[in-house]
């Protein structure tokens, strides 16, 4: 396996598109539209390496990111977060796959385990998805989807 690499003259990014066959980490420099990344493809996850300071930009992207990306969030140091609620905002927004503690250089494979994790209740994060993207359903069919997708693990 691969480790990401950065050079020195290069500043640190704090987004990146991890893509198959998930051994680089491309950054994403700050003004560009995720939706337009051309590396932006199926399977592909942002990565988010949130730092004290303004998220501004950066928020904005990744809560509005395309749908199907997955996002991994990288936690700050804890000295340095200036604000809890602020953090459980952006996870709350941007509804994260996995949220990871502070590590200052991530690794492919790191991030490759994150995104490997199985939902501990696939029917309800489905619908949690569903309501997310603005496809809100009644009661009844949140019930037959549930059930449709606990017989699928037998099927």
């Amino acid at each position: 396996m691969r480790a990401m690499t950065r050079t020195h003259d290069q500043p640190d990014s704090a987004l990146w598109i991890l893509c198959p066959p998930y051994r680089d980490l491309l950054p994403v420099k700050h003004l560009d539209a995720l939706d337009a990344h051309p590396r932006l493809t199926r399977g592909a996850a942002v990565v988010w390496q949130l730092r004290s300071g303004d998220w501004g930009a950066n928020y904005r992207m990744v809560r509005d990111r395309p749908p199907g990306v997955a996002l991994i969030m990288i936690l700050p140091p804890a000295q340095s977060l200036d604000s809890v609620s602020r953090l459980l905002d952006a996870a709350e927004q941007c509804r994260p796959h996995s949220v990871l503690p502070h590590h200052p250089h991530p690794t492919p494979g790191d991030l490759r385990t994150a995104l490997r994790r199985l939902p501990e209740d696939l029917p309800t994060e489905f619908m949690d998805y569903l309501t997310w993207r603005g496809l809100g359903v009644d009661q009844d069919t949140r019930r037959i989807v549930r059930r449709i997708v606990e017989l699928s693990a037998e099927l």
